[in-house]
């Protein structure tokens, strides 16, 4: 499926995935080393996806 996709498509979907993630993150935990440790694991799920 991921061969169907057109980069700029599947850039853009990471793009919103990942703002979804940190806005969540944000609102969830006022902490800063929380965000820091959500957009580290967004890193490596992106990595993993």
């Amino acid at each position: 499926m991921d061969g169907n996709l057109a980069p700029g498509v599947r850039a853009r979907l990471e793009m919103r995935f990942l703002t979804v993630v940190i806005t969540l993150a944000i609102k969830l935990s006022p902490a800063a080393f929380s965000v820091s440790t959500t957009i580290r694991t967004a890193s490596m799920t992106m990595t993993v996806w």
